[in-house]
């Protein structure tokens, strides 16, 4: 169901749709294995406790600025722990306190030379400051459990609750796609500057709202 639900995201914010999707098919084409030329997202801010766990390792190491993550690596913030990461592609992605990620997709589709980056939000915040690169769409994604997030080039906010199997979508800056994953018959929510969106396990997303002036802040 996940990869049908990103072919409805892509579908409907990316230009070279039919191309990327087909690429997306042979997704081994994005490695994990460290090299010089495997794609890295790298720390540029760090504030707190940040915990890392490379692909396969079994223990969690301590995070540091100028350290790079790769396919596989997941994050974990502390209580009053925040991070940075810059991607390939110039984009952005901030880390909130009390938050686990993992980075499922980073590189490059060779076909259409458009970055492609794929986080699985399985707790906590995330914030994004997504930029397409030159003249080409930038394919940016975060799942949940229970929703799909697609970026084109925008400032955004994703909260997942496990507890309560709550999505909350904000959008800062521009639109993003929202899918909710165990409702396809429903069609993409755009999630624009100053509204918001919540898509829960149980009953689907709820209806697409302005965001209050202080969460906004917040």
């Amino acid at each position: 169901m996940r990869e049908s639900q990103r072919r409805i995201v892509l579908k409907t914010i990316l230009l070279a749709a039919p191309i990327l999707l087909a690429a997306l098919c042979i997704a081994g084409g994005i490695g994990t294995a460290r090299g010089e030329d495997t794609p890295a997202a790298r720390v540029s801010y760090l504030d707190g406790f940040v915990d890392i766990k490379h692909a396969e390792a079994d223990s969690w190491l301590d995070l540091s600025t100028g350290d790079e993550l790769i396919v596989g690596d997941t994050i974990q913030t502390g209580p009053e722990g925040t991070v940075e990461l810059i991607l390939p592609d110039g984009s952005a992605v901030k880390i909130g306190p009390d938050s686990l990620v993992r980075i499922k997709e980073l590189g490059v589709i060779e076909t259409t030379r458009i970055h492609l980056t794929t986080l699985e939000l399985l707790m906590g915040k995330v914030r994004g400051l997504v930029v397409p690169t030159g003249d080409r769409e930038a394919g940016f994604f975060i799942e949940t459990e229970n929703a799909t997030i697609g970026v084109r080039g925008t400032d955004f906010v994703t909260i997942f609750d496990p507890n309560l199997g709550a999505t909350n979508v904000i959008g800062i800056d521009d639109c993003v796609e929202v899918v909710a994953a165990f409702f396809p018959d429903i069609d993409a929510l755009s999630i624009c500057t100053d509204t918001e969106v919540t898509v829960f396990t149980s009953t689907g997303p709820s209806a697409v709202t302005v965001v209050d002036t202080d969460k906004l802040n917040d």
